[in-house]
């Protein structure tokens, strides 16, 4: 996944070193084209998601706890839809289930019991996996998931004490 940067980064320091006609030009004009409509194309449903878990979260009222079990569709490359809950919430909400607070491992710590983000970094991951029984402590919060066999479609639904908060979400694909 990360191996394509440095295949673009090889593949300029070659195309650099060539000697520029007109037909390059013409050809990677239209590689180019190619590239950005398809790249425009597997991206569209990602954006509506974004766009939808934006309105979403608008309804609820302000500075709220809010967790995201978005499932990746089929066949993308884009492995961690549940992060679009994480962009929609600046400044509006608290995405509860970011793991980063929790790993130690940025510069963001969070401190046992905060109202900001869980501090156990294995209940952040059942949180983002679907797995997680919500305790009373954690509320209220609201979960974002796609609650119907279409994945394009999310909807938000504040949980209760004792409540699996993926229980709605579809299965994960195989």
């Amino acid at each position: 996944m990360r191996l394509t940067a440095i295949c673009a980064v090889s593949a300029i320091c070659v195309l650099a070193m060539m000697a520029p006609r007109f037909w390059s030009a013409i050809g990677f004009s239209v590689a180019a084209g190619f590239f950005f409509v398809l790249l425009w194309r597997e991206t569209k449903p990602i954006e509506a998601l974004e766009t939808q878990a934006e309105q979403l979260i608008a309804q609820i009222p302000a500075n709220q706890r809010v967790i995201a079990t978005i499932r990746p569709f089929s066949g993308s490359r884009f492995y961690f839809p549940s992060h679009l809950g994480d962009r929609a919430c600046i400044e509006k909400c608290f995405s509860y289930s970011n793991y980063e607070p929790s790993s130690k491992q940025f510069r963001v710590r969070v401190l046992p019991e905060s109202r900001i983000a869980e501090s156990s970094p294995f209940a952040a991951d059942k949180m983002q996996s679907g797995t997680y029984v919500v305790k009373q402590i954690d509320l209220p919060m609201y979960q974002i998931d796609q609650c119907s066999a279409d994945l394009t479609k999310l909807c938000i639904r504040e949980l209760k004490v004792g409540e699996v908060n993926g229980r709605l979400a579809p299965a994960l694909p195989k």
